[in-house]
């Protein structure tokens, strides 16, 4: 990652479980969020929780209550405390959230409406302005969803497998 740059990963339902509001009791961690999260720390990623908890709607002092409440769940679970906003800026570079609906950078398509509705029918497909094929090995990775992070690599959302980039900027797969 460049100078600046950040990863923003949403608190309730991705990195701690939610199921309704609990007066703002932080659900325990999602393993496999947790791990992942770790992992680019580990790396020198920079990371920051975004969450609506700390909106600009609430009261001040709310903002400050859940901020602390957020910090000590992060050094419990992630072994440090994270930067916690409501915002995104120009150095977000991925947003990982439960209610996000991704679409394809200037198409106004989602993944799916891209792909031709190939998303997990057995198919590898990369979108840049439309669906073209891709490869991916399938002895590299045989998870569903790898997504191209650069030009050079791409990450399996679910082993962090790091596999050979495809030149754009998502790639959909299905295992093998």
């Amino acid at each position: 990652m460049r100078d600046g740059e950040w990863i923003g990963v949403d608190l309730d339902g991705t990195l701690a479980h939610y199921e309704e509001w609990d007066g703002g009791r932080i659900g325990a961690p999602i393993p496999a969020m947790v791990d992942r999260v770790k992992h680019w720390l580990a790396e020198g990623k920079s990371v920051r929780i975004v969450t609506a908890r700390v909106s600009h709607d609430a009261a001040p002092e709310d903002r400050v209550k859940e901020r602390l409440k957020i910090g000590q769940w992060c050094k419990e679970h992630l072994g440090q405390v994270l930067t916690v906003t409501c915002e995104k800026d120009f150095g977000m570079v991925e947003l990982w959230d439960d209610r996000v609906v991704q679409v394809v950078k200037n198409t106004g398509l989602t993944l799916e409406e891209a792909a031709g509705g190939v998303v997990g029918a057995g198919t590898a497909v990369a979108l840049l302005a439309g669906p073209r094929p891709i490869s991916v090995e399938p002895e590299q990775c045989a998870h569903v969803l790898v997504v191209s992070v650069n030009k050079e690599k791409a990450i399996c959302c679910l082993c962090l497998a790091t596999l050979p980039g495809n030149g754009c900027g998502i790639t959909v797969r299905s295992p093998a």
